[in-house]
């Protein structure tokens, strides 16, 4: 599992920041499962661990939520030879104007996947639109559940993989590792610059630097106080600014005083 949520990472899938959520609801994290179709393997790894998470339950089809649980319900059809369903988000104008894609027989159980829960409210207008095709929904396996009470959704249980709480307690260890990292590190260098730049490190739990690259004081500026809290470290080209003067070096140490730079 902390392999998984590493990958996700990496992927920029789990992202911090300041978020509105199809609900409303606001959040310092977003789970952006539409680019797990650029990673096959993610498709793969998370697919199974969904389908671990059904094991024990009887279905006759999947259907993946659109649109990012389709990928996960592709890779399960395909490999277990499980009949898939598409609800389809509207209704087609011509044709048989179906609502969902596929065979099946009224009656049938169909198992509802989706990459992650927040509201339920996904989840509610397509359950009403199996129901409303005469599937029997019985249960819901999603990968992350990020809601604060893991309750059934109009009586369907849901499963997850993972929770909030979990994926927040693997950042924690995450950071953890990295600040014990560059602690050592500091503790290692013979020298006071290098000591203070990895305590900036640590202080401001960012390793990013900045190379400016910029040929006016008005762009450097505006670039360093615009980017000053993310980043630990500026490097300028002073050598390419065409209106440079001493002031600007002071206005930089301002700056640098001021984002902890």
């Amino acid at each position: 599992m902390e392999s998984l949520v590493k990958r996700l990472y990496q992927c920029d899938i789990i992202k911090f920041g300041e978020f509105t959520l199809k609900s409303g609801i606001k959040s310092n994290i977003y789970i952006d499962l539409r680019t797990c179709v650029s990673h096959p393997k993610l498709v793969q790894t998370i697919s199974e661990l969904i389908y671990r998470k059904a094991a024990d339950l009887h279905f006759h089809h999947i259907c993946g939520l659109p649109y990012t649980g389709i990928p996960f319900a592709s890779y399960l059809s395909t490999k277990y030879e499980i009949p898939m369903l598409i609800a389809r988000k509207e209704r087609k104008e011509y044709g048989t104007k179906k609502m969902i894609e596929g065979q099946f027989n009224e009656g049938d159980t169909c198992l509802m996947l989706d990459d992650v829960i927040t509201s339920g409210l996904s989840i509610q207008e397509n359950l009403a639109v199996l129901n409303e095709a005469g599937l029997n929904v019985e249960n819901v396996v999603v990968l992350v559940d990020r809601r604060l009470h893991h309750e059934p959704i109009d009586g369907i249980p849901v499963r997850s993989v993972l929770n909030l709480n979990e994926l927040k307690e693997y950042h924690r260890l995450f950071r953890e590792r990295v600040m014990t990292h560059y602690k050592r590190r500091q503790e290692e260098v013979d020298c006071d610059m290098a000591k203070k730049l990895l305590q900036i490190v640590m202080d401001k739990e960012t390793n990013l630097a900045l190379s400016a690259d910029v040929t006016t004081k008005e762009e450097l500026l505006e670039l360093v106080a615009s980017v000053g809290d993310q980043v630990c470290l500026v490097k300028t080209h002073m050598d390419i600014i065409t209106d440079f003067d001493w002031g600007l070096i002071e206005q930089l140490e301002e700056l640098a005083r001021s984002t902890t730079l």
